[in-house]
């Protein structure tokens, strides 16, 4: 819940200060260099994410059969 409301306003503080320094284009770039940043140290800190595949996945097979089982009334 706290990522909901306060990741946006944090993101809309940090665009703002990023254009007040450096203008608008500027506050763009840094923040696209910085989300994609982030997506590659996620990408390399948590590698079974990467290669994930519900297809295969053991827990996630067993998940689709259990909703696709009839519902006991």
């Amino acid at each position: 819940m706290l990522s909901y409301s306060t990741g946006p306003m944090l993101g809309d503080a940090r665009a703002g200060f990023m254009a007040q320094a450096g203008g608008t284009r500027f506050s763009l770039g840094v923040g696209g260099l910085l989300c994609m940043g982030a997506v590659a140290a996620m990408a390399a800190v948590l590698p079974k994410f990467r290669t994930y595949d519900a297809r295969t996945d053991e827990h996630a097979l067993a998940e689709r059969t259990r909703r696709q089982e009839p519902a006991a009334t």
